[in-house]
């Protein structure tokens, strides 16, 4: 597999992206993450046509990622009451929202939480940067996501 340094940062956002009319690709050679707004569109465009081998496009994990990531979350708390506060948030409209707001009321639980959502995110980038023989190279601290 070849190895490519990627920046951290750029692409959790690239994946976790959700404005409008907004992309991001990776270059498969530097490992740089491209990013296409409305003012930009037509030149970067322009640029990955020409080169098609050379850029892919990131797909944003969404909201079908963005809530089996919180389910497979709530199955990892151990207090029954902060479990099923998280379970029915996400049965109701504005699920992320309300995941948010219950989490946000216990301090511990959202450490926990963060952590997995970071380790599950990097999961999904690997696999996905692993579908184009490639291996992620940036410094983080990538341990499988322990509950203490």
């Amino acid at each position: 597999m070849k190895k490519l340094f990627i920046d951290q940062k750029d692409l959790y956002f690239a994946f976790e992206n959700r404005m409008p009319e907004t992309s991001h690709y990776l270059n498969l050679e530097t490992g740089a993450i491209v990013p296409v707004f409305s003012f930009n569109r037509g030149k970067i465009l322009a640029e990955i046509e020409k080169n098609p081998d050379k850029y892919v496009r990131i797909t944003p994990i969404g909201s079908k990622g963005g809530v089996q990531i919180m389910k497979d979350y709530i199955e990892t708390v151990p207090k029954p009451q902060i479990r099923q506060e998280l379970k029915e948030a996400l049965t109701k409209k504005g699920a992320f929202r309300g995941f948010r707001v219950v989490i946000e009321k216990y301090p511990e639980e959202k450490e926990h939480w963060t952590e997995f959502k970071r380790n599950a995110t990097l999961k999904l980038i690997k696999d996905w940067l692993a579908n184009f023989g490639i291996e992620l190279e940036f410094a983080t601290n990538d341990k499988k996501y322990q509950r203490r």
